[in-house]
């Protein structure tokens, strides 16, 4: 049962407990019959929450059948309506298409190539994919990414399971191929080819083990995309995230002085998966 129908499946569920608690309960007391007044406020608590269900379910992955792609055979993907997107994750990383256009061109490509300290970065090898709760994660040997797809955007994280040898901050290193990507310390832009279109990068986080926050910022290295945190005095494993947005700007900006990856680097409801 794919993911789509199993949220289906608890809507259904949720509209036949709202629909008993309409209907009229009585008790009997001699002749008179008192009615419960408050079963239809119980049954319109039981009403949003059945259309909360159906609002995440938009955005669950499935593993079915690549819409607009169908020579990428079966991969995990999730629209994002409220962005304009359409999800593609497999065992190497993220692709980004642009639903609302003719043909949904690429926006991004997204995978991570490295983790370590400045100049001592150790590869990433091929990571196993699987469906944690509403999320997907890739499992590595030293890190784990995860993905998840709401109506804020969608949310990257990386979670790192030991320190990296050496000194310095630690350094994810992302390989983030768009049309036009310029990095800021606290977000990234990719430029579309559409005028009118814009992903970013943003809200950038980390924390360790205990909750405690630490500075993170982004950077720009020979044509890849770096998440550099201060873990100095982190506690391991340290989570990084940042949320990807896709909503159409008129008013595109790109900051000349940062620096420039260039060119490398509610509705109706899903019903028949086309996105």
């Amino acid at each position: 049962m794919t993911r789509s129908r199993s949220a289906t499946n608890r809507a259904l569920a949720l509209l036949a407990i709202a629909a008993a608690m309409t209907l009229p309960a009585h008790s009997s007391a001699g002749d008179r019959t008192v009615s419960a007044e408050p079963a239809s406020e119980i049954a319109g608590g039981w009403a949003g929450l059945m259309q909360d269900e159906l609002r995440r379910g938009e955005y669950r992955f499935r593993f079915a059948p690549a819409s607009y792609r169908p020579e990428r055979g079966e991969v995990f993907q999730a629209p994002n309506r409220a962005h304009g997107l359409r999800l593609y994750i497999d065992s190497l990383g993220l692709e980004v298409l642009d639903r609302t256009a003719e043909g949904a061109p690429t926006l991004l490509r997204l995978r991570v190539d490295g983790v370590g300290r400045c100049e001592h970065m150790a590869p990433v090898a091929q990571g196993r994919l699987s469906a944690v709760d509403d999320e997907l994660e890739i499992a590595h040997d030293i890190l784990i990414e995860s993905f998840g797809n709401t109506e804020q955007g969608v949310e990257l994280g990386w979670t790192v399971l030991a320190p990296p040898q050496s000194e310095g901050d630690l350094v994810l290193e992302l390989d983030l191929a768009g049309p036009g990507v310029t990095v800021h310390p606290d977000r990234v832009s990719i430029r579309s080819s559409r005028a009118d279109r814009r992903l970013t990068l943003g809200r950038l986080a980390a924390m360790d083990a205990t909750g405690a926050p630490l500075v993170a910022r982004f950077e720009a290295s020979n044509g890849t995309l770096r998440l550099v945190v201060d873990d100095a005095s982190a506690v391991y494993p340290v989570t990084v995230k940042t949320l990807l947005d896709g909503l159409a700007d008129s008013t595109i900006e790109l900051d000349q002085a940062d620096a420039s990856l260039g060119d490398s680097v509610a509705s109706a409801g899903d019903v028949n998966g086309d996105g």
